[in-house]
């Protein structure tokens, strides 16, 4: 034992421990220091007495002063408060507790008086908790009351009604939060006892507690109140004081511990639970139970035999019963302290919640005894228990944010109380019964105590979670395992839990399939058919029909050609033909010789069937003369099965050993090659005889031969309906996958039979529903080979009503099947349909790891036992024992399916798929090893991955991943820096290059002057003496946050060239004075020195242009873009980045190099170019021509749509040029492109002004090919006259107060090239060219030379060689690396998410112009502003490219240029195009104005037309139509801004499920919005918007709320059922009401900014916050001002550093007016987006959606109808209301009476509703729909 858990095993028995100086002293108990615990102590006294002093560092200290104020929640209360509400997973329930005490006999009034007193002695009893995670002692309460109920005269079944009752009222109970008492305290009086009925909420006070409140109750009720010591501390100073601790070593060092051990920690036990678990009501059940006190006496006897605690023990028992009925034998339990930390003498005698939890990792230790597993759990515990300061919650946290919420799902739970004493009958006075305690995400809770009785054991169990009757077996193989270890059993057992007897008898009578056994051949009963009915019709097949006798006459001709060809009894034949008659004949001609048949496609790749011939060593090949392989291995005898003459007379059946091979079947094998299964003659009939005789085949069934014949379900084909006389009905072989055609030869041929995997049926009744056709020959379906799908039947039955479904499954290894079951019902609780029953003689078992029988529920690994067993792998003995073997123990024959599954309590099996490396595609088997030992053989490869992707019981899609060996160095030549230094250096061979310093000093010396120039004329630096401070430039200057930065640099800039110094104050002093014309002369020189040179005169003009703006663009009044693209021209971006002298030179030392490195391409493929950040064109101007003639492929990309247009009409001629949006600051996978994808990537001018570079060129890394090249142009230095102007468009490198200038020098970029694995890195021009001066480079690097570029489409053809079609991926990815788990596995679940999306802005088809002059200029307009060269007058305007951004600048360009929008308003005209976002839309608005309509109304409720919004007078509603098709309307309800723009996805999505009519409701008039009053906004417009509804004449709605649109839709549906109206559903997506209000504008604008994408603390408040300490100061001042944050209370904020720091940003920030604060927004929303913006954009926006943020500040009445909620899975940050979306379920879930279904979806508030998410929340609110009607 170590001194923690002494301290806490003394302390939990009432041992008072403190340490004085070095001297360890303590007050104990009579009787509880026993000798051997005072020698422990004795021996751990150092360490005791150094922890004791480490606590008293933290001690409790009483704050009487504050002992009503607030204080926080400690972790575990706050899981219990999140956990009350049903919206948290298992949560709808307190912790919470109930039991019974048992007087002898109780005085009401002095039980009333005793518990008042401890009322006011324990101050949890008074306390009230808050929603918001705080709670406070009341300083009084009402005198409580205990209600008595006098039964001392009922009769027996009178008092137990009573009892019945309270109980139901008290032991579930969910006390409201924010109200007092949290418990409740009733007595019953009866004739021989009084019951003290009493309910405890555990946010109060734990379980301990209840021992110290009864205990002290019996005190006072015996009178002897008077010995209670007065307490000194509270709950609530000994939780500020543990709060405390968190500061200390001690914690970060258990911090530490836990975190290095996290994500090793194993989840949670993987008991069976029920799909439906999450929907039910919380109830839990008590499993009571007590072992008696001498055989308790007798298992602590024997634990101490064993070195071992009787409470270890416990533990260890339970952990073993939950490890036989978990999947996994690794998991984490969750486990339960009373961790009251001895900081003060009295903690252990106050009430409070003390509760802490901690995760036990318990790991698979199947060869260890029962007692070394007991030790080593013993000491994980103990070791665990030495670092709980960082506490469980804390791990389970950081799980879920690591993991995810289903993986910090803890629900097993054990807590231990052995040892504590404390609430025996003598402390409390009473005896307890009939507990019951529920928590929170718990399933099941052991709960076990020792007293004088024995032990006791308790389990909790939440209802509605577990399986019928799994608790009940675990409950009694707990108690029989703890009987059996008090009797000295099982403690050394490596086994000790059993299988229930009942279910050992269930498997033994399921499995009894004992029936007659074949002994004879499997096609013996073909040939004595023949016999008797040689003319009866055999096989059908298109255009030839054969009899039995001719069929086995020419199969007699078979096996006569075969022993001419030296055939011998037991060879291998193989069989390579389409379907047909022959594939039978021969089938039949290879038994009758006695030879084996080996099935092959004749569609298979070459290689890999010489490989299965050579492996099966065959005698000879069967094939059909018109469809012979021309390519076959030479020396193989190969018979062309049609052209044999039948024999005369029928062959007779040679005898033979039933048990000797009848066919070979090769299967996908997990080395890379196929296995050759063997299944026997006897084997075969076994299955065959039992489903003939099992469901009456006959002489009149036929069976339609879909199957393949190297698919096992064609033996039965052949064999099945043949052996009795009936016929096989073959399709056309060129139509195999065609369902007309199968319709057709069911109907045509009176097929009675289907046999066939479950897709195919399927696709058949889907042909059906489409042309409908009736199968009344049909009478019995079998389906095998894959999942059934549940409605498989219903469809079935439609079609052909008398055929019966049944569910067939086995292994190729096992005869065809091994088990059926009739489908005759489906139940609505099934996720699949069961496997069934096993078939005459053959049998399963469901094993674990170890070999065990799994109990019933519990998944395993499936074994198939029996008569149907393959014998083996042809030529594979080591692969043969590993999958065939005899079971350890019984002996047993047994094969490992590799297939998972579970036993019902019925004795049927239910299927649950794959547990390793085996998938199903189209219902063929793979095995994902073959696919990826195809794809490893591949030269060049290192490693491969194949994953599945897709749903398991669905259609599923192959993938491919490989990673390229390193070693290689294929990548010799050097890099083409000649060419590329000869072609740039031509590029100005005219040009004067020498004088180029000149240049640039004159240019350094305009910029530097422009700058001091301003500050001189805005007062700063006229006292040479004084100095200037740089917080003084910036207020002189009123310079806007963001350029705070820039200014600074502007100063230390003329410092570093002499015009200012700097002395050590930070202050700024005139060095150097400027004459009167200094400023005008030093441009006039620039300009003189730019003349004749082209675009001279537009650079000059572009820094003069900056410099008459300066003061407006440090403020933030100019917008720089507006600068760089005056009205949209170009111009001046050309000037600066193609035609300046230096800009030439890099662009064509650009060309030149990638023209000689397409030019060096010897590969067949094209050489793969990708231009990031393209923009103007300027340097693919100068590449393009170079590569004429190449073999290339160009990807030109912008982050912006912006510069797409001219791009794509310049070169749109070229072919191998394609045009899209990139941004390289995002995922490339979500853009389209793939790693490795590219052999060249340009970037000029881009990585400088990314979010972070080094991250940049490590994603450019990835998408390069092996050799690949980045060339990239940069500035290699601080140039003043580019921080004069294009600095007013950067990003700083650090913060805006303080940054530096994002640019690195040639070996800052040399470094962070070679960092990212760069080589022969390239720069141009050289330091003795004269343009070297201008610090502007062009460099290049190769990267991942070290391997060979890997083809995808030379690796699809190696497999083609290999593999089938089926098993060739549908994609391929070359990765650099593998992903792996933290384990250093290859992570699947990740690569199955790694599918690149659609390139984003890929060109469209022009289309021709309309009769329509206005759609036509307003649709080139629109084509101009997304880079298209046309745009469809339907085409979604956000499926193009835009955004709300480029929409607001569309519309102000219409507004100017288009003659028909000029009586519209800017914010009309953007709001429009908001909510209906395509040229038609608005042509017709534009058209509607000019003629004077002012509204449309749709007659009967009839859908408008996609594209026609409606108004309506006397309403501010536009209803703005998707389409849909007939059924309910389906409303979704505008969010804050009050437009449609967010739902478009979602609308179209809809749509197009053709359910019903979708509409949206937006805001018709913004102004007339806004002057609704706040606190009436909600409920007028949805007056407005139900009468609305109703006028337009819908009847039947679903309403569909997201945002705060969900206030919205709640209050229309609630006046539309008010109306008798029928509403279907009600669904809220993400729905997040307001949880502030507040009058602080810059609390408006911080939840408005993510609309813009801009961060609303930076971009907002300021740079250099935390944005935790504002989030924390809206905390603050939400607890100060309860809830309502009044206007300046920000500025005031104190308290600590960080909350005075938000004060300040708040203060400064407020002295900007709120317009100019907008304008801001605007031009930094612009700048991100890279387009221009009209600052009339924000407010227009703002002022609504502050209007409708301050509306929402709604508390709704109840609402009586059901809820929908889909919440997002990831948390979203709302501006400065960070982390409120877990509230929002709650607080819907509180307003609704009705039902409250939570669904998680995926994604967050954003992108909840954009794809890819937007499908599954479509799919949702589909599914509600169809499941309402």
């Amino acid at each position: 034992m170590n001194a923690n858990a002494l301290i806490e095993e003394l302390q939990g028995l009432g041992v008072e421990l403190w340490a004085e100086q070095e001297q360890l002293r303590f007050r104990a108990p009579r009787g509880v220091l026993t000798e051997e615990r005072l020698a422990t102590l004795r021996s751990l006294k150092t360490q005791v007495v150094e922890l004791l002093r480490g606590a008293a560092f933290d001690a409790v200290t009483a704050d009487s002063e504050g002992r009503h104020e607030p204080f926080p929640l400690t972790e575990v209360q706050e899981a219990y408060l999140l956990g009350r509400n049903e919206s948290f997973g298992f949560g709808g329930v307190a912790c919470h507790g109930y039991l019974e005490a048992v007087y002898p006999a109780l005085e009401p009034q002095v039980l009333e008086d005793a518990w008042n007193r401890l009322i006011t002695r324990h101050d949890m009893l008074r306390a009230e908790v808050s929603a918001d995670g705080y709670q406070r002692i009341l300083p009084e309460v009402p005198h409580y009351r205990i209600a008595i109920a006098d039964g001392r005269g009922w009769l027996p079944s009178e008092l137990e009604r009573h009892l019945q009752a309270t109980r139901s009222e008290m032991d579930h109970r969910l006390y409201p939060i924010g109200q007092w008492p949290m418990f409740e305290l009733r007595l019953t009086r009866t004739q021989g006892a009084d019951i003290l009925h009493f309910s405890l909420d555990a946010l109060i006070a734990d379980w301990a507690s209840a021992g110290i409140l009864f205990s002290e109750l019996n005190q006072l009720i015996q009178g002897h109140g008077d010995t209670l010591s007065e307490l000194e501390i509270s709950f609530r100073d000994y939780v500020l004081a543990q709060r405390r601790m968190r500061e200390g070593s001690a914690y970060r060092q258990a911090r530490d511990y836990w975190l290095a051990r996290l994500d090793d920690l194993p989840p949670a036990p993987q008991l069976p639970v029920l799909s439906s678990a999450a929907a039910d009501k919380a109830c839990f059940h008590r499993h009571h139970w007590r072992l008696p006190a001498g055989h308790w006496r007798a298992l602590r006897q024997q634990a101490t035999g064993y070195g071992l605690t009787a409470s270890n023990v416990v533990l260890t028992a339970y952990v073993a019963v939950l490890r036989r009925w978990s999947r996994s034998p690794d998991f984490s339990l969750n486990l339960t302290l009373l961790n009251r930390q001895a900081l003060h003498p009295q903690v252990h005698a106050l009430v409070g919640d003390f509760t802490s939890v901690s995760l036990l990792a318990v790991r698979a230790a199947d060869d260890l005894p029962f007692h070394r597993r007991a030790a080593a759990l013993g000491e994980q515990l103990f070791a665990d228990l030495d670092h709980r300061l960082f506490s469980g919650v804390e791990v389970i946290r950081e799980i879920g944010r690591r993991h995810g919420q289903d993986a910090a799902l803890m629900p097993v739970v054990f807590t231990s109380a052995i040892g504590l004493g404390g609430t025996g009958e003598a402390e409390i006075g009473c005896r307890l019964e009939n507990g019951v305690t529920q928590t929170p995400q718990v399933f099941l809770d052991c709960q076990v105590r020792d007293d004088e009785g024995g032990l006791e054991v308790n389990w909790d169990v939440r209802q509605g979670v577990f399986p019928a009757g799994l608790v009940d077996d675990m409950w009694e193989a707990f108690q029989t395992l703890l009987l059996d270890l008090a009797g000295g059993e099982h403690w050394t057992a490596t086994e000790p839990v059993v299988l229930p007897a009942w279910q050992t008898s269930t498997r033994a009578r399921v499995n009894d399939t004992e029936a007659p056994v074949p002994d004879r051949l499997l096609h013996q009963a073909v040939l004595e058919q023949a016999a008797r009915t040689p003319d009866a019709d055999a096989v059908v097949a298109p255009g030839e029909t054969l009899c039995y006798g001719d069929l086995v006459r020419r199969a007699g001709a078979v096996a006569g050609a075969l022993r001419d060809q030296g055939c011998r009894a037991g060879d291998h034949v193989a069989i390579v033909m389409s379907k047909g008659v022959e594939q039978v004949v021969g089938v039949l001609g290879v038994l009758l010789a006695g030879a084996a048949y080996l099935p092959l496609d004749v569609t298979q790749p070459a290689k890999r069937r010489d490989k299965v011939l050579a492996d099966a060593a065959v005698a000879a090949v069967l094939v059909q003369s018109s469809n012979r392989p021309r390519d076959l291995p030479e020396g193989l005898p190969v018979i062309e099965v049609d052209r044999l003459d039948a024999t005369e007379g029928m062959p007779e059946v040679a005898g033979g050993d039933p048990d000797s091979l009848a066919y070979l079947i090769y299967t996908s094998g997990s080395t890379g090659d196929p296995k050759g299964v063997m299944i026997t003659h006897r084997a075969a009939l076994n299955t065959i005889e039992d489903i003939n005789r099992r469901f009456d085949v006959t002489g009149t069934d036929r069976v339609l031969g879909l199957a393949n014949l190297n698919f096992d379900l064609s033996v039965y084909d052949i064999f099945g309906p043949l052996s009795r006389g009936g016929g096989l009905v073959l399709p056309d072989a060129q139509r195999g996958a065609d369902p007309s055609h199968w319709a057709e030869c069911v109907i045509g041929h009176g097929v009675t039979l289907w046999n066939s995997v479950p897709a195919q049926l399927q696709m058949l009744t889907h042909y059906l529903d489409a042309e409908p056709a009736a199968m009344p020959s049909l009478r019995l379906a079998l389906v095998s080979g894959d999942w059934v799908p549940l409605s498989l039947k219903a469809n079935l039955h439609r079609h052909a009503p008398a055929a019966d479904l049944v569910a067939l499954g086995g292994a190729t290894e096992a005869a065809i099947w091994s088990n059926y079951h009739r489908v005759a019902t489906v139940d609505p609780e099934w996720t699949s349909v069961p496997y069934g029953l096993p078939l005459a003689n053959q049998g399963f078992r469901v094993l674990d790891a170890g070999l065990r029988d799994r109990p019933v529920w519990v998944p395993g690994e499936l074994y198939i036992t029996g008569m149907g067993l393959a014998t083996g792998y042809l030529g594979d003995a080591a692969l043969t024992e590993t999958r065939f073997f005899h079971h350890p123990v019984d002996g047993q024959r047994l094969y490992r399916t590799g297939d998972m599954a579970r036993y019902l309590p019925s004795g049927e099996l239910e299927f649950l798929g794959r547990d390793d490396g085996q998938v199903k595609i189209r219902g063929h088997r793979v095995e994902l090893g073959e696919v990826e030992a195809a794809l490893s053989a591949y030269p060049g490869v290192a490693a491969a991955v194949a994953v599945a992707a897709g749903n398991d019981k669905g259609d599923r899609t192959l993938l491919g991943f490989v990673e390229a060996k390193r070693g290689t160095t294929p990548h010799a030549a050097s890099p083409p820096v000649d060419a590329a230094r000869r072609l740039a250096g031509h590029q100005l061979k005219d040009t004067d290059t020498e004088h180029a310093a000149d240049q640039v000093d004159a240019l350094h010396r305009a910029a530097l002057v422009s700058m001091l120039w301003l500050l001189r004329e805005h007062g700063l630096f006229s006292d040479r003496e004084k100095g200037v401070t740089p917080d003084q430039v910036l207020q002189a200057l009123t310079v806007a946050p963001r350029h705070h930065w820039l200014v600074r640099r502007w100063l230390a800039l003329l410092v570093a060239h002499g015009w200012l110094t700097g002395d050590d104050a930070g202050g700024y002093h005139l060095a150097t004075e400027l004459a009167a014309d200094d400023m005008e002369r030093s441009w006039r020189i620039v300009a003189e020195r730019a003349a004749g040179r082209e675009g001279g005169s537009a650079f000059v003009a572009y820094h003069e242009d900056h410099v008459a703006r300066l003061p407006r663009l440090l403020s933030g009044e100019q917008n720089p873009f507006e600068l760089l693209f005056p009205e949209g021209s170009q111009e001046p971006a050309l000037a600066l980045y193609r035609d300046d002298l230096i800009a030439r030179y890099n662009n064509h030392a650009v060309a030149a190099f990638v023209n000689r490195v397409a030019v060096a391409n010897e590969r067949t493929e094209p050489l793969r170019v990708l231009e990031i950040g393209a923009g103007t064109g300027a340097t693919t101007e100068a590449v393009v021509p170079m590569l004429d003639g190449c073999r290339v492929e160009y990807l030109f990309t912008d982050l912006s749509p912006f510069f797409l247009s001219a791009a794509r009409q310049r070169w749109r001629a070229l072919s191998w040029m394609r045009f899209g949006l990139f941004n390289l600051d995002q995922n490339y996978r979500a853009q389209g492109l793939a790693p490795n994808s590219m052999d060249v990537v340009i970037c000029a001018g881009v990585l400088s002004s990314t979010r972070d570079p080094d991250a940049a060129v490590g994603r450019i890394a990835e998408l390069l090919a092996p050799g690949g090249w980045l060339i990239l142009t940069e500035p290699t230095r601080e140039h003043p006259h580019i921080m004069l102007t294009q600095g007013f468009m950067m990003e700083p490198a650090g913060d805006r107060e303080t940054g530096a200038a994002p640019f690195l020098s040639q070996d800052g970029w040399r470094d962070l090239l070679a960092g990212q694995g760069g080589e022969d890195v390239v720069c141009l021009p050289d330091a003795s060219h004269p343009l070297s001066v201008w610090g502007m480079n062009m460099m290049a690097a190769r990267f991942k030379a070290d391997r060979a570029p890997l083809s995808c489409e030379s690796i699809r053809q190696f497999l083609a060689e290999r593999l089938p079609r089926y098993m060739i991926p549908s994609h391929l990815q070359v990765l650099d690396r593998l992903p792996l788990t933290a384990n250093g596995k290859v992570d699947r679940s990740i690569l199955s998410r790694w599918l690149p999306a659609p390139l984003m802005g890929e060109d469209t088809l022009a289309e021709t112009p309309s009769d329509d002059p206005l759609e036509d200029s307003l649709g080139a307009l629109w084509a101009a502003a997304l880079g298209l060269p046309a745009i469809g007058r339907d085409d979604n305007f956000y499926d193009q490219g835009a955004d709300s951004l480029v929409l607001a600048r569309v519309a102000g360009q219409i507004r100017d240029t288009v003659p028909a929008a000029g009586d519209f308003t800017y914010d009309a005209l953007l709001r429009q195009m908001l909510n209906e976002p395509t040229v038609a839309a608005l042509a017709a608005v534009l058209r509607s104005a000019a003629e004077g309509d002012t509204a449309t109304p749709v007659d009967g409720g009839a859908p408008a037309e996609v594209g026609t919004a409606q108004t309506r007078a006397g309403s501010n509603a536009l209803i703005v139509p998707f389409g849909g098709g007939e059924g309910p309307v389906r409303v979704l309800f505008h969010a804050a801004l009050g437009t449609m723009d967010y739902f478009q996805h979602l609308g179209r999505a809809l749509a197009a499920q053709q359910v019903g009519p979708v509409i949206g409701l937006a805001v018709a008039d913004a102004e007339q919005y806004v002057s609704i009053p706040h606190q009436e906004l909600i409920g007028r417009v949805a007056d407005d918007y139900a009468r609305r509804l109703l006028d337009e004449g819908y009847h039947r709605f679903q309403l569909i709320g997201y945002c705060l649109g969900g206030l919205l839709a709640m209050e229309v549906s609630r006046r539309l059922l008010e109306r008798g109206v029928e509403v279907i559903d009600l669904t809220l997506v993400d729905s997040i009401p307001m949880f502030i209000n507040t009058d602080e504008e810059l609390a408006f604008e911080a939840i408005f900014a993510p609309n813009l994408n801009l961060d609303p603390v930076k971009d907002v408040f300021g740079e250099g916050l935390n944005e935790a300490d504002v989030y924390r100061a809206i905390e603050t001042l939400m607890q100060r001002h309860e809830r309502h944050i009044p206007a300046g209370a920000m500025a005031a904020l104190d308290g600590d550093d960080g909350l005075r720091a938000v004060a300040g940003a708040v203060r400064r920030r407020s002295m900007i007016p709120q317009d100019q604060r907008l304008a801001e927004y605007a031009r930094v929303a612009a700048g991100k987006a890279g387009v221009p913006v009209g600052p009339e954009l924000i407010p227009a926006l703002f002022r609504v959606c502050r209007h409708s943020m301050r509306a929402a500040c709604f508390d709704p009445a109840p609402y009586v109808g059901d809820i929908n909620y889909l919440r997002c899975k990831e948390q979203q940050s709302f501006g400065i209301t960070a982390g409120v979306g877990h509230y929002a379920a709650p607080f819907w879930q509180n307003a609704c009476l009705g039902v409250f279904n939570l669904i998680d979806v995926p994604g967050n508030h954003f992108s909840v509703i954009e794809p890819p998410h937007v499908e599954t929340v479509a799919a949702h609110l589909a599914e509600t729909l169809r499941r309402a009607l």
